[in-house]
C-alpha cells in the first residue's frame, strides 16, 4: 500500500510520544535534587563538632609569690572540675606553664585519662590553631587566667567578656565549634 490510509497497527501511539518530552525535563532536576539532599544529609551526619571547655585556674594562695600554688579552696575546685569532666570524653588538657594552671588541670587530665599539655598562654591565636588542627571533632579543656580566658573563647568564635575579675575563679565556658554552622557558647558559673 503506497498512498492509502495508514495502517493502525504500525501507527505510533502519539500519547506515549507526548509523555516522554515532559518526563525528561522533570526527571533530571528531580534526580539532581534527590542526590543533593543525599549528599547534604551525609555531610551533616559526618560533621565534627570540636568542644573546648575554657576554665580559669582555681583559687591561688595570695602570699604564694610569683608562681603560687592553689589554695585549699582552689584544690577543692580543681577536684570538682575533674569530677564534672571525667566522663566528658576529654582528649587533652591544655595549661599555661604556671603552677596554679597545672594544679587545676592535672586532676582533670588524670580523671579523663588525657595528657596534660603546656601551651603559651599569651599566644592565643597559636593555641586555638593547635586546638583546631590537633583536636577537630574532640573535646579538650583549656585552663587559662583571668586576662586570657575571654580572648581564648572569642578566638574560638564564642562570646566572652574581655577580662574576668581577678577574684572570680568559677567561670567555665563551653565552646562548641561545628565543622559548619554557627559556634555556640555556654557560660557556666559556680562549678
Amino acid at each position: 500500500m503506497t498512498g492509502g490510509a495508514p495502517n493502525p497497527a504500525t501507527r505510533p501511539d502519539l500519547r506515549a510520544l507526548r509523555r516522554r518530552p515532559l518526563f525528561a525535563p522533570l526527571a533530571v532536576p528531580a534526580l539532581v535534587l534527590l542526590v543533593g539532599i543525599g549528599i547534604l544529609g551525609l555531610a551533616w551526619g559526618q560533621q565534627r563538632t570540636t568542644t573546648v571547655v575554657v576554665v580559669r585556674h582555681a583559687e591561688k594562695l595570695l602570699d604564694g609569690g610569683v608562681d603560687p600554688a592553689l589554695a585549699p579552696e582552689g584544690a577543692a575546685r580543681a577536684a570538682r572540675l575533674a569530677r564534672q569532666f571525667a566522663s566528658a570524653g576529654v582528649v587533652a588538657v591544655y595549661v599555661t606553664p604556671t603552677r596554679r594552671a597545672r594544679d587545676t588541670g592535672a586532676p582533670i587530665a588524670q580523671a579523663a585519662g588525657a595528657p596534660l599539655v603546656e601551651a603559651d598562654g599569651k599566644d592565643v591565636a597559636g593555641l586555638v590553631a593547635t586546638l583546631r588542627r590537633e583536636h577537630r571533632g574532640a573535646t579538650v579543656v583549656v585552663v587559662g587566667h583571668s586576662n586570657t580566658i575571654g580572648a581564648i573563647v572569642r578566638e574560638l568564635g564564642g562570646v566572652a567578656p574581655e577580662q574576668v575579675d581577678d577574684t572570680e575563679y568559677d567561670h567555665v565556658f563551653v565552646v562548641s565549634d561545628p565543622s559548619f554552622g554557627p559556634t555556640a557558647t555556654l557560660h557556666l558559673r559556680g562549678l
